[in-house]
Formats: C-alpha cells, sequence, structure tokens
C-alpha cells in the first residue's frame, strides 16, 4: 500500500482478512475449540471486507436455541479479553457491538430466534442497512448460514417497504447534518462530506434494498461489488458506476493514507498546508492543490450522482 504497489480495494480486503482470522483464532480458543452453537457475524466495513487501518470491528453474536446463555455471553468477554486487550506488541482490535438489537441496552448475544423476532417486529430502516453488511466470520459454520438465511428472508423476499426509502433519507439528512464536527470544512470531509463515503455508502444501500429481491447479484455486502452488480442490471449507467467508484477508492485512499501518517483515525482532508503537502507528497501528487483540485473533481461528480438518483 506504502509503495503503491496494491489497489486499495486490495488493501482493505487484507486487511479484512486479518481481521477474520484474528476472530477465527479468538473464537477456537474462547470455546476450548468446540464452538458450536456459537457465531461471530461482521457488520459494518469489516462485514463488507472494507476495513481500513485501526478500525473497529462492529460484529453480533448469534447462539442457537441449543446453547445456554451465559456460556455465549461468556464467550463474547472472552473473545473481548483476547483481542482487545493490550499487549507487548500494542493494541488489539477495538470490538464494537453496539450495532447490535437494542443497541447498549440489549444483550451482548442472541439467540436465532430472538434475532428473528426482533427483525420481524422491531426492524428500523437504519437496521435494514446495516444487515446487507452482515456476513458469519467465526465459530459455529452452520449456524452461520442459518443467520443470512435470516436476512436473507428479511431483506430479499419480497419488494422493499414504501416507507423505508422515505425513512432513510431522513437518517441521510440527520447524518449530514449533525455529524460533521464544527471545525471541520465539511466540502473536504471523506466520510461525511458530499460526493463522499457516506453519500456513495448510502445510495449504493439504497438500491440494494429497492432491487435485490429480484436481483440476487446486487446483495454483496461489499459496496464496490454491489455497485458492480447494479451496472449488470442496468439500474446504474456507466458514467454514474465511474462516478461512484473513482470517488469511493479515492477517498478510501487518503483516508487510510491520513491514519497510517498520523497513527489515528482521520475523515477529513488536513487545514494545514504542510500536512496537505506531506499527504500529497506520499499518494504521489505533485501539488496539494492538484490533491484538493482532484478530490473536488472526483466528489462532485458522484454528488451529482447521488442527488440525481437518492431522491428520485
Amino acid at each position: 500500500d506504502v509503495l503503491g504497489e496494491a489497489p486499495i480495494a486490495a488493501t482493505i480486503t487484507s486487511l479484512s482478512d486479518s481481521a477474520d482470522a484474528a476472530i477465527a483464532g479468538a473464537v477456537h480458543m474462547a470455546t476450548d475449540a468446540s464452538p458450536d452453537g456459537f457465531a461471530v457475524i461482521a457488520m459494518g466495513k469489516w462485514g463488507g471486507r472494507e476495513l481500513s487501518y485501526g478500525s473497529d470491528l462492529d460484529l453480533m453474536y448469534v447462539f442457537d436455541e441449543g446453547t445456554d446463555r451465559e456460556t455465549a455471553l461468556a464467550n463474547t468477554a472472552e473473545l473481548a479479553r483476547i483481542l482487545s486487550e493490550p499487549s507487548r506488541h500494542g493494541d488489539g482490535y477495538s470490538l464494537d457491538a453496539e450495532i447490535r438489537p437494542e443497541g447498549n441496552k440489549g444483550p451482548m448475544a442472541r439467540s436465532l430466534t430472538s434475532y428473528t423476532r426482533y427483525y420481524q417486529q422491531w426492524a428500523e430502516a437504519w437496521e435494514d442497512l446495516a444487515l446487507i453488511k452482515a456476513r458469519p466470520v467465526a465459530g459455529d459454520a452452520e449456524l452461520g448460514v442459518r443467520f443470512l438465511e435470516l436476512v436473507e428472508a428479511h431483506l430479499w423476499t419480497g419488494p422493499m417497504k414504501p416507507h423505508t426509502a422515505r425513512d432513510i433519507r431522513v437518517i441521510k439528512a440527520r447524518v449530514e447534518s449533525e455529524r460533521i464536527p464544527p471545525n471541520e470544512d465539511p466540502d473536504y470531509h471523506l466520510k461525511l462530506g458530499p460526493g463522499g463515503l457516506s453519500d456513495v455508502e448510502f445510495l449504493t444501500q439504497l438500491l440494494q434494498l429497492q432491487h435485490g429481491h429480484e436481483h440476487p447479484n446486487v446483495r454483496s455486502p461489499s459496496t464496490l461489488d454491489a455497485l458492480e452488480g447494479l451496472r449488470s442490471i442496468d439500474v446504474l449507467n456507466d458514467q454514474e458506476l465511474d462516478a461512484l467508484r473513482s470517488s469511493y477508492v479515492f477517498c478510501t485512499r487518503i483516508r487510510t493514507r491520513l491514519h497510517l501518517q498520523s497513527g489515528r483515525p482521520m475523515d477529513a482532508l488536513p487545514s494545514s498546508t504542510a500536512e496537505l503537502v506531506k499527504l500529497a507528497s506520499s499518494l504521489g501528487i505533485d501539488r496539494a492543490s492538484e490533491l484538493r483540485e482532484q478530490y473536488r473533481r472526483l466528489t462532485r461528480r458522484a454528488r451529482k450522482v447521488f442527488e440525481a438518483r437518492f431522491y428520485d
């Protein structure tokens, strides 16, 4: 990645694969090599195999009816100890289970029956978006398959509910108005700014929910793969696909490089000229102004597609 010899898609996939291997090893240790009836579901960017450096691992835990609930909860605590406690090698992975039903108020692990009941009766639009990224990564493989069958039944067995698109648009508007820090320029916010990562991801997932019940090839948890699937069924044309993909790849590349340079997550282009020059040089771009111009050009194209399609 640093030498420019790996495309960013390969880098984020490899980082996700590393997390998969770590969680598989931790489950093996936590369950004494007997994870029957217990599985870990990757969510968010990890579920989409789009993990950046230092990213939290969004996840959920599921157990089957034959597994004791206390045992499953003990497994989750042991996984956190194995993976998250600092060691002589530095900090480990940060596990984040807030995406689970009821968030921090809900149980850390649920039975498959409990998940089924919850999503049938109480799931909100943001949870439908989240479930697109669900991917079993460790533990009981057969239970993981059954969890995916639950997701398929919830998301893809019929047309998207009429109110879901409206609810998703409300969520997106709230994200744009509330989550960008006041000291950062929205026009240069890689994650939440116009035409940035959030625009591409929200539009992709909305189109997946609209067309996934008829077209299985658009259901991928990977944003880039889903975009290709949407093009294959002519939901997107070549120009729209190129605009969305180019912005997503460029913003992701900048975001991962900023993390390597700073040692912490950074979601916006630096406001400091010196830092911007350093970033541009690291990316093989001659001038800081050229980096900003390229960013504006790519995100404006993506925003134009977003505004035309997200509110259609």
